[in-house]
C-alpha cells in the first residue's frame, strides 16, 4: 500500500516505511486525489475542501503550491499528479490506495457471499477491514467536504463489518466478532443494525445478560439523543434474545 487515508493520512515512498505528508492542507488535498483516483479534481473543489466557502485571495496559489509540493514527493512512487484545465487528476494503481482497496476487497466479498462461498466473503472482508487503523482521513482540517467523505468511509466500513459479523454469526462462530463489534457501536451507537448484530452475537457466545445491556444502552442513547423508541432493528433482537432465555427480563 503505498498510500494510507483509512486514519492518518500517510504515504510510502521507498521502502522505508510510511510517514505523514508535511502539512494538513497538502495532505487534504492528497487525500482528495486519491479518493478520486482517475478522475479531475477540480481547483474549486481543492478550496472548498480546504476552506470551506471562505477561501483566502491567496487560495489558488497556495493549492499550486501543495500540488508542486505533492510532484516531487510522489516522484518515487507509482502515482503521477496531471495538471488539467480545471484542475489536477491522480493516476497510479488503485490497490496502492488503501481506501480503494478496501472498496474493491468488499465488493468482492459481496459477490462471493451471493454465489454461497461465505468462507471466501469472511476472509475477503477481514483483509479489509485490517486496513482501517482509526477513523479515516484523521488529521485532516474539518471542513464539510472532508467530513462529508469521511462519513461515506465509516458507512463503508459499517456495511463491511455488518456482513462480516452476520457471516460468522451464520457459521456459528458470532463470538469472534463481539470485538469488532463493541468497537462499532462505541463509535456509532445510534446505528440500530449494528447494535442489534452485537446482541445476537453476544447472546449466541451465551451472554445474553450483556445482549440486553447492549439494548439497554442502546435504548437510553436514542431516547437522549434523538428522542425516539428502539425501532424494528432492535425489537426483533431483543425478542430473540427473549425468545431463547425464558428467564431474562426486558430492560
Amino acid at each position: 500500500m503505498r498510500i494510507r487515508l483509512l486514519g492518518p493520512v500517510e504515504l510510502r515512498v521507498g521502502a522505508d516505511g510510511f510517514a505523514s505528508v508535511a502539512g494538513a492542507q497538502r495532505r487534504a488535498v492528497l487525500a482528495m486525489l486519491a479518493l478520486r483516483l482517475g478522475l479531475v479534481v477540480t481547483m474549486d473543489q481543492l478550496c472548498e475542501l480546504l476552506w470551506d466557502e471562505q477561501p483566502p485571495p491567496t487560495a489558488r496559489a497556495a493549492v499550486q503550491g501543495h500540488v508542486a509540493a505533492l510532484r516531487k514527493v510522489l516522484a518515487d512512487t507509482p502515482f503521477e499528479l496531471h495538471t488539467r484545465d480545471s484542475g489536477y487528476l491522480l493516476t497510479g494503481p488503485a490497490d496502492a490506495v488503501d481506501a480503494l482497496r478496501f472498496e474493491e476487497l468488499a465488493g468482492e466479498a459481496e459477490g462471493q457471499a451471493g454465489l454461497g462461498d461465505c468462507a471466501t466473503a469472511v476472509a475477503l472482508l477481514e483483509e479489509a477491514l485490517r486496513l482501517w487503523r482509526g477513523e479515516a482521513l484523521a488529521d485532516l482540517p474539518e471542513t464539510p467536504l472532508r467530513d462529508a467523505a469521511v462519513d461515506r468511509l465509516r458507512q463503508s466500513r459499517t456495511a463491511a463489518l455488518l456482513c462480516w459479523a452476520g457471516l460468522r454469526l451464520g457459521q456459528g462462530a458470532g463470538a469472534s466478532a463481539v470485538p469488532l463489534l463493541k468497537h462499532g457501536v462505541r463509535l456509532d451507537g445510534l446505528r440500530e443494525e449494528l447494535v442489534a448484530m452485537l446482541m445476537r452475537c453476544l447472546h449466541q457466545a451465551g451472554r445474553s445478560a450483556e445482549a440486553l445491556t447492549a439494548y439497554h444502552q442502546a435504548r437510553v442513547r436514542l431516547d437522549d439523543e434523538l428522542g425516539i423508541n428502539p425501532g424494528p432493528a432492535l425489537r426483533a433482537a431483543l425478542a430473540e434474545v427473549l425468545a431463547d432465555d425464558r428467564t431474562a427480563e426486558p430492560p
